[in-house]
């Protein structure tokens, strides 16, 4: 029914939920699973200026950060296919998190995206509340919405 699953996950007690439930689904339909993280464009950019004043912090120091923080999520991500008996992949990019993760469903040919409902910490949680929110309105397949 569902053989192409999409997973964007962000380190998130949400996002985990999310990946256990598509894992669960995949077992059942022998789905390939791909787990996308988004780095936000602004997160570099944040990091970047608010730490360039001091000398601290360079665009590409800031940009081997998010990329190292985001391997953490995806290596950690990893260790639930442990048991996984179907292909699965992992992938990275940077961007406007909704807009990339649309762009990889249609490039991809998924046919379900698994998400979770909030991301990480008060201010994460209303990023991804509306991402999930342009997701669920601007995906062109069905959206599964794993709630808290």
């Amino acid at each position: 029914m569902f053989n192409r699953l999409l997973v964007p996950v962000d380190g998130s007690e949400s996002s985990d939920r999310a990946l256990d439930k598509a894992i669960k689904l995949g077992k059942q339909f022998g789905s390939e699973i791909f787990v996308l993280t988004v780095i936000h464009d602004a997160y570099i950019l944040r990091a970047t200026s608010t730490t360039a004043h001091y000398g601290v912090v360079s665009h590409q120091s800031a940009n081997q950060e998010a990329i190292n923080i985001s391997k953490k999520i995806l290596d950690e991500a990893e260790k639930k296919f442990v048991d996984y008996d179907f292909p699965f992949h992992t992938h990275s990019v940077i961007g406007d998190a909704a807009q990339e993760i649309l762009s990889y469903t249609r490039n991809k040919e998924i046919e379900l995206i698994v998400m979770g409902n909030r991301g990480m910490g008060a201010f994460s949680r209303t990023i991804l509340g509306s991402v999930s929110n342009k997701i669920v309105n601007s995906s062109p397949v069905s959206v599964l919405v794993v709630k808290d």
